[in-house]
């Protein structure tokens, strides 16, 4: 996935923002509740981010927005932000000023959130992150702001923990790792829990190289092969670095490596059916659907908070792993356009709603995210057993 450090580094110039006016409507817990529409035919525009268009992990992301505000009746402005993080907030201001009923914003960057959430904040807009998250001190200052809704995230060190688990089952003793450039959300926290877990297992990580751009892969995944020519494995830690490092593998004929990845697609399926890569873990773009519902809720008067009456923040979404026990199910799922977005149904984004289930709570979206993965491996068997 692209990344534009310099962009990103150069949010922390931008000027001071206007103090915002003061909403009305308290709720208990140290959090406002500006009063809303409510009823199941309110419809909401939502303004929202797609980092940048054509590549697959952000595009599903994007698609899972879609699909749950297609199950709500809700409206999407979705901007392109090109890969450029000063762009997500100046077309967030641009949102704004058409007064959208609701944000759902992704953060490539912890410095970008302080900066949509104060805009959020001056246009008395609730707002929700999806897929990355603030940095603590940043969510604390969040939970004192009555526009913030929560953040819905999942854990990209335990999901690196994860497959340095399998990479230690699998008996590799040594790993280098082949990732994006450093500052990015995901992988900087993969390569930690990854690094943690696997020498902890008593693995050892000889190597993290760094790319600025998915077109340095092959390059910089050769030139750590021709440096540890006899490691046990490479973990690629996104979409974009787990065919490059497939391929040089390959052409080098160093049978011996095994390759683990992370952001699952049909392409990186195809390859673990094809005996290229071990594992691949998935589901990061859940989050992103799970985060409309939040807002929805939120808008409908029905606002979610956790045990301390906070804004919540959600981490418990258990992401999937493909292997070759799984792959050409997961392959035939996710090369179906009508079904590789809708590892959640319509049905349970409506059930995440108070207006259609009065269950709903703090609890039942922790419960939902948690069996997020067992619910998709059901799904995933399922349509495999009716091909």
């Amino acid at each position: 996935m692209k990344r534009i450090l310099a962009l990103v580094l150069g949010l922390a110039m931008l000027s001071a923002l206007a103090s915002g006016c003061a909403p009305t409507g308290e709720s208990g817990g140290g959090q406002s509740s500006p009063a809303v529409s409510t009823g199941s035919n309110t419809s909401y525009t939502i303004a929202t981010n797609n980092f940048g268009a054509g590549v697959y992990p952000l595009d599903t992301n994007a698609a899972y927005e879609q699909n749950a505000a297609d199950a709500l009746g809700v409206t999407l402005n979705v901007t392109n932000n090109e890969f450029t993080a000063d762009k997500s907030i100046t077309q967030l201001q641009n949102q704004l000023a058409s007064a959208p009923d609701g944000v759902a914003f992704l953060g490539i960057s912890e410095t970008l959130f302080p900066v949509a959430a104060q805009y959020c904040k001056n246009a008395e807009t609730p707002y929700v992150f999806f897929a990355c998250a603030p940095k603590d001190e940043d969510v604390a200052a969040f939970e004192q702001d009555e526009y913030y809704v929560g953040t819905v995230v999942y854990s990209p060190q335990g999901e690196g923990a994860g497959i340095a688990e399998l990479a230690l089952a699998d008996g590799c003793k040594t790993a280098v790792i082949s990732a994006g450039a450093s500052g990015d959300y995901a992988h900087d926290r993969r390569i930690i829990g990854f690094t943690e877990a696997f020498e902890a297992g008593g693995g050892e990580v000889l190597f993290v190289s760094h790319s600025a751009d998915p077109s340095e892969g092959v390059q910089k995944t050769n030139d750590l092969l021709t440096a540890y020519p006899d490691v046990d494995c490479v973990y690629a830690c996104g979409n974009d670095y787990v065919a490059p490092a497939a391929d040089v593998v390959k052409s080098r004929g160093l049978e011996g490596c095994k390759i683990y990845g992370a952001d699952i697609s049909p392409n990186i399926c195809q390859l673990i059916m094809d005996g290229e890569v071990e594992a691949c873990s998935g589901g990061v773009f859940a989050s992103c659907g799970v985060a409309i519902t939040l807002l929805v809720n939120y808008l409908d008067g029905n606002v979610i908070k956790d045990s301390e009456g906070k804004a919540p923040y959600f981490d418990s979404l258990e992401l999937f792993t493909v292997t070759s026990d799984n792959a050409e199910d997961f392959y035939k799922f996710l090369s179906d356009e009508a079904l590789s977005t809708h590892t959640i149904s319509d049905e349970e984004y409506q059930n995440l709603l108070v207006r259609n289930n009065a269950e709903v709570n703090y609890d039942y979206y922790v419960d939902f995210m948690a069996n997020y993965a067992e619910n998709v491996y059901a799904k995933v068997e399922a349509n495999a057993n009716r091909a």
